[in-house]
């Protein structure tokens, strides 16, 4: 039976306020928010129903990741920025990149598209566990 070993909350509470700070700019209109809306075919109105809820749902997505990371970092022993981020890429190509490659394919989503989300998890994976391997 395995133990779950609890990572710190303060690191993980950092690793998802960093995590939501980046998606905010990384989807606002002068970075990739006005691009990623035209490839969904997203208007200003559909984004401005969904908003209230996005945030909701996705601080919690990203508790959820920061937690799990940090579980992943403790297992793996990692303690300090540039291991807890090399735990984060393996947990980023196990599980984010797969999904967003097979959503990709299967939903027949442009390349820009796919470019856009799957380089942001994976700056959010790396920042993530840089902070937890180093929160411990």
């Amino acid at each position: 039976m395995i133990s779950i070993m609890w990572p710190d909350i303060l690191g993980v509470l950092a690793a998802t306020i960093a995590s939501f700070v980046i998606g905010a700019v990384w989807y606002s209109p002068p970075v990739f928010g006005k691009m990623w809306m035209t490839l969904l075919k997203m208007t200003e109105e559909d984004a401005r129903k969904r908003r209230n809820k996005a945030i909701v749902v996705g601080f919690f997505a990203n508790l959820l990741t920061a937690y799990l990371l940090g579980v992943f970092v403790l297992f793996a022993g990692a303690s300090d920025l540039v291991a807890g981020a090399e735990v984060a890429f393996l947990a980023w190509l196990a599980f984010a990149f797969s999904y967003h490659l097979t959503g990709w394919v299967f939903e027949n989503r442009p390349p820009k598209l796919f470019g856009i989300d799957v380089v942001h998890s994976l700056i959010i994976f790396l920042v993530m566990g840089a902070i937890l391997g180093v929160w411990g």
